[in-house]
């Protein structure tokens, strides 16, 4: 399901940023419970092959899941 016009009840930042702190623990939560705060913080970094020359399969698929998942976030 997608929306054209989020609901009332999602907070949204205000241009002029009244509601920085609302919008910022929600904005927390809700990546938090999304599994995606790692990328916003840094502790989920892109995963970087052992030789970048010569990166193995899994590594690869590693590398492109991450940025698939860092592009949802």
């Amino acid at each position: 399901m997608s929306f054209l016009v989020l609901p009332d009840t999602v907070p949204h930042l205000k241009e002029d940023t009244s509601n920085w702190a609302t919008f910022a623990m929600h904005f927390r939560e809700a990546m938090l419970a999304m599994h995606h705060w790692g990328h916003f913080d840094g502790t989920q970094a892109c995963p970087t092959p052992k030789d970048a020359a010569n990166p193995m399969f899994v590594e690869r698929q590693a590398t492109k899941e991450w940025q698939r998942q860092d592009i949802v976030v």
